[in-house]
């Protein structure tokens, strides 16, 4: 799991009708396994901040490979 920037992400960029609307500019990829508390607890973001940046997400059914905004450690 990391946190991408774009543009300059190293990898293929997803196309912008991927991604979230985002005012940070900084994205991250779900992965297998993930959960909205441990990416909070990694990233030093509360779980509130996802959702209020990201609000079509469902929090109990995330979905691998798709991309979420994250807000500003």
């Amino acid at each position: 799991m990391g946190v991408d920037e774009f543009p300059g992400a190293p990898g293929p960029a997803p196309s912008p009708e991927q991604l979230p609307v985002c005012p940070t500019g900084l994205f991250l990829e779900i992965a297998p396994g993930d959960t909205l508390y441990q990416i909070a607890k990694e990233q030093g973001v509360t779980v509130e901040g996802i959702l209020a940046l990201n609000p079509g997400i469902n929090p109990h059914n995330l979905k691998v490979g798709t991309f979420i905004c994250l807000p500003i450690p």
